[in-house]
């Protein structure tokens, strides 16, 4: 697939034009912004800017919004240059910051796991301050810069050339204490990331058009550097409990951290992984030296990851027109090297089919496709799974091992077929049918 996006210029806008938009809606949601275009001949800018601030950012849990802030910035700016007829040089600029709260629940809201709900604190948490409504909170910031030169070759073909550098910064913070974190049965650690993904990379492409063919080859290129840093402490008592009691359910003393000290009408929980035991919060006790902690208190872990991303696409493709028959053919290559490595070759088809007399259009495409990984994440889900905590961590939220394999690009086999029926001037009919295969 092919898509050309195209913004608006200011170019050729002489005098300047612009608008300025405000507004205000229900949950105390208010915006506005400003668009401004002008130019010459030969150059023009066009920048743009927008704000939102609402108490609905998210869809919430309940049919009540709580803890549901945020606000957003944007801002874009697009620069022309025509040095020549047969050349066009485009600088395209944009930034956007977000910062949102996680929607509560009901239960999140009043903290019920520390009253009652998990454990019986009147609200206290194990270091015997009073817990509150859990606070947990994100910030987004992202840039793009994107640079591009086209050139007129002759009376059929266009020759394009860019560049682009994109980066998204993105920040999880937790609750500020810790303990009010703990979602009964949803989120048992609190947890903390910072995460940075950059995007770096070229395309180039030739279109060609005469006769019943519009052909389009080309190359892109991108690198994609991602760094992660998640921290995360284990805040529900009951999950890694050291000892339990007579009846078999977990002992919550936070004073409990050595299994030789189950005494009495207790007894060590056999299920009990010491390992988890440094990173778990609600144990304010010294630590035993048998846990081979790296400190005497427990705390949070702290996981670090980096890797590079590089994919390259290779395509041609070519738009037929004959009669009442359009065709689209074309081959992709797509070589995907990150933590793990896929090469594919991906044909394409579509064929469509104009009845003038009933006004009928009868269409069909298959399409072969590289799904590569998401990169959000992509470090802690391919290889977190070898570092020991993160194993004993998710094999018993989950309840069975953590897998340590690497996500792996997924391949597809995609079909459609369609028809599309006008009844006079005013109505149209559109119905699809969609088959995808995908595997890995």
């Amino acid at each position: 697939m092919i898509i050309k996006v195209t913004t608006r210029s200011g170019q050729g806008v002489n005098p300047p034009h612009g608008d300025v938009t405000g507004y205000y809606g229900t949950f105390g949601s208010s915006g506005g912004g400003f668009q401004l275009g002008y130019g010459g001949t030969s150059w023009g800018n066009f920048i743009g800017a927008s704000g939102l601030n609402t108490s609905r950012f998210l869809d919430p849990p309940e049919f009540t919004a709580l803890h549901d802030k945020g606000n957003e910035e944007n801002v874009f700016d697009r620069a022309d240059f025509k040095p020549t007829t047969a050349d066009s040089i485009q600088l395209n600029f944009g930034y956007t910051r977000s910062w949102f709260q996680t929607p509560n629940s009901f239960d999140a809201e009043n903290a019920s796991a520390w009253s009652g709900l998990v454990v019986s604190n009147g609200g206290l948490g194990p270091d015997g301050l009073l817990v509150g409504r859990q606070d947990q909170h994100s910030q987004i910031k992202t840039f793009n810069v994107a640079p591009s030169w086209t050139r007129l070759i002759g009376k059929n073909a266009l020759f394009t050339l860019g560049g682009y550098v994109r980066q998204d910064r993105y920040h999880y913070y937790p609750s500020a204490n810790s303990f009010a974190d703990l979602t009964p049965g949803l989120q048992f650690q609190t947890v903390g990331q910072s995460r940075r993904l950059t995007n770096a990379g070229g395309r180039a492409d030739v279109s060609y058009v005469k006769g019943v063919h519009n052909i389009k080859v080309g190359i892109n290129y991108m690198q994609t550097f991602l760094t992660e840093g998640d921290g995360f402490g284990i805040v529900d008592p009951t999950f890694n409990p050291v000892c339990l009691n007579v009846d078999g359910s977990p002992n919550t003393d936070p004073t409990l951290t050595d299994p030789a000290n189950c005494t009495g009408p207790l007894q060590p929980n056999p299920g009990f992984v010491p390992l988890l035991g440094c990173n778990d919060l609600t144990r304010t006790a010294t630590l035993p030296a048998s846990d081979g902690c790296p400190s005497s208190t427990s705390g949070l872990y702290n996981f670090p990851g980096h890797t590079d991303v590089k994919e390259l696409a290779l395509f041609f493709q070519d738009e037929i027109t004959k009669g009442s028959w359009h065709f689209n053919l074309g081959v992709r290559g797509d070589l995907y090297n990150g933590i793990t490595i896929r090469r594919q070759v991906e044909p394409r088809l579509a064929a469509a089919y104009n009845i003038k007399r009933t006004n009928t259009v009868l269409r069909f495409s298959y399409a072969r496709i590289l799904e590569s990984p998401f990169n959000e994440n992509l470090i802690v889900a391919s290889v977190g799974c070898n570092y020991p905590v993160i194993n004993a961590l998710m094999s018993i939220t989950q309840g069975y091992p953590c897998l340590a394999a690497p996500v792996r690009p997924g391949t597809r086999n995609e079909y459609h077929a369609g028809l599309e029926q006008a009844f006079g001037h005013y109505l149209v009919v559109d119905g699809e049918y969609v088959w995808k295969y995908t595997h890995g």
